[in-house]
């Protein structure tokens, strides 16, 4: 699954920093409009995307007061907190909300996709008998239930010389 996995900021530059998981595909990340970020009751206006592998870098209209303010506040929890509180306390003063973000294999960032394989079996013979005829007092297997769902079984008599593919059967005693 394509995924954030981590969020931080650059307080230098005043960008944020958004790391993934996987390399991502530029032409979906370079829309302003697949961020959603909001500091406390105002949302934070971008004007600029830059996309490097796996990270993008968003850089904030600054000519707001309160964004300034936000980059101060958010300086001030990296320097008091305790790292295990840094991201509780952020996400406190900051929402974010990333969708609609691809990674170069085309997957939606947290969108699970499914997908379905057809698996083949083997099927091994160990003994072929040609000339012999069906009996028609026995019961025959229905291909349209699973092998252990309650199928009806019938031994050959040499039933002692066949064995099953696993495990191996030891052939020193």
């Amino acid at each position: 699954m394509f995924q954030i996995k981590d969020i931080t900021v650059d307080l230098e530059q005043q960008v944020f920093v958004i790391y993934f998981n996987n390399p991502i595909k530029e032409s979906s990340a370079l829309s302003l409009k697949n961020y959603y970020f909001k500091y406390r009751d105002e949302k934070v206006i971008f004007r600029k995307v830059t996309v490097a592998d796996d990270k993008i870098y968003l850089y904030p209209q600054l000519e707001n007061k309160n964004l300034k303010k936000m980059f101060s506040e958010i300086n001030d929890i990296l320097k008091t907190e305790k790292q295990e509180n840094i991201h509780e306390k952020v996400s406190e003063i900051l929402t974010t909300k990333i969708e609609g973000v691809e990674d170069v294999d085309g997957n939606l960032v947290n969108e699970i996709r499914y997908k379905n394989y057809n698996q083949f079996r083997e099927f091994f013979v160990q003994e072929l008998n040609p000339k012999i005829t069906v009996p028609y007092d026995t019961l025959f297997m229905n291909n349209n239930k699973p092998i252990f769902d309650d199928q009806p079984i019938s031994k050959p008599r040499n039933f002692d010389e066949y064995w099953m593919n696993t495990p191996l059967k030891s052939l020193i005693e």
